[in-house]
């Protein structure tokens, strides 16, 4: 399939990767109304379609030598800042999320005992972790930078798109600023677990305030609670600042290496 495609534009790669998505959308729309009645298998298979099949048609079609995203990281600080990093910017995502609420996925988040907790856990962070990662981290950011010939500029675009197919404009700002954390971790470590990582641990942490909150261990299962103090915000700004910092020494020392 790769030969039929070697010829396309950047450009045209782009718009077919995001028509092959909206045709995964639409078949999985299709199908996956058999299974309305069971909110997590609904939610698993639509991701597996509209992203995870996704990915797999485009890196056949569009991705040359896939593999060199998965190379060792070279710097082992990476995965640290990869667990830290969606943790410790809580604070500040939720200062810039604007009220609003997604019924849907509140009412998926509910589990009341461990074993449902490990199920809700897969579907929510496991699954889009990896298809979206793939999909955004792995296609589309590959082929922004085949267009732009600059990282940066690649990160930014894809970020643009990525908060913008979640169709949550009030929580725009923190997927935007998410994304480009994802974005730098997959162009310095050149490993696209890292960012699926990352990614993870930020799914997993709503799931884990849903399931706190439904043992009545916590108040409530809305972290924006927690976030209401000035100096947390700030933390978590400083914390962010001193992640974009040791990327770009980290840059630096590649260039000069």
């Amino acid at each position: 399939m790769k030969l039929i495609t070697k010829d396309l534009s950047p450009t045209v790669k782009i718009l077919l990767s995001i028509a092959i998505l909206m045709t995964s959308i639409s078949f999985a729309s299709l199908f996956i109304t058999f299974f309305k009645d069971y909110p997590l298998l609904y939610q698993a298979i639509g991701t597996l379609f509209m992203f995870g099949l996704t990915s797999w048609v485009c890196i056949k079609l569009f991705i040359k030598d896939f593999k060199i995203n998965f190379t060792k990281p070279k710097h082992k600080s990476l995965i640290i800042w990869a667990i830290i990093l969606p943790i410790a910017i809580i604070p500040l995502n939720d200062f810039l999320t604007f009220e609003g609420s997604n019924a849907v996925s509140e009412k998926l988040l509910q589990s009341n005992s461990f074993p449902q907790f490990l199920i809700v856990s897969l579907v929510l962070a496991v699954l889009p972790a990896v298809t979206e990662e793939l999909f955004f981290r792995g296609v589309i950011q590959n082929l922004f930078k085949e267009l732009t010939k600059n990282a940066l500029f690649a990160i930014i675009l894809t970020s643009l798109l990525f908060s913008l197919m979640h169709f949550e404009l009030y929580a725009f700002l923190p997927r935007f600023l998410l994304s480009l954390c994802l974005g730098l971790l997959l162009i310095a470590s050149n490993n696209l677990w890292i960012p699926i990582l990352c990614h993870f641990i930020n799914n997993l942490c709503v799931c884990i305030f849903y399931y706190l909150n439904n043992l009545n261990i916590i108040p409530s299962a809305d972290s924006t609670i927690y976030s209401q103090n000035p100096i947390l915000i700030i933390s978590s700004g400083i914390i962010l600042i001193l992640f974009f910092i040791h990327i770009i020494l980290l840059a630096l020392s590649q260039k000069s290496n």
